[in-house]
């Protein structure tokens, strides 16, 4: 349980200390031109969902290693 508050408390502090993690940009950046797409950041959402994308294929490809290992 101590670990789970530990935890819980790391998380909101790094979410109260990163203020890119609160979703939208302060000033978000202009395009060059009128003909130009607007340029547009990577938020706190697309850096959690590339992170845990990233997590999900290192535990599928260690577990794929440790099935071969077995057999």
């Amino acid at each position: 349980m101590r670990r789970f508050l530990v935890g819980i408390g790391v998380l909101v502090g790094l979410l109260l200390y990163f203020p890119e993690a609160h979703g939208q940009p302060i000033n978000p950046p202009t395009g060059g031109g009128p003909n130009q797409p607007q340029a547009v950041p990577l938020t706190g959402l697309e850096y959690l969902l590339l992170g845990g994308g990233a997590y999900g294929v290192s535990r599928l490809l260690k577990n794929r290693r440790k099935k071969n290992n077995e057999s």
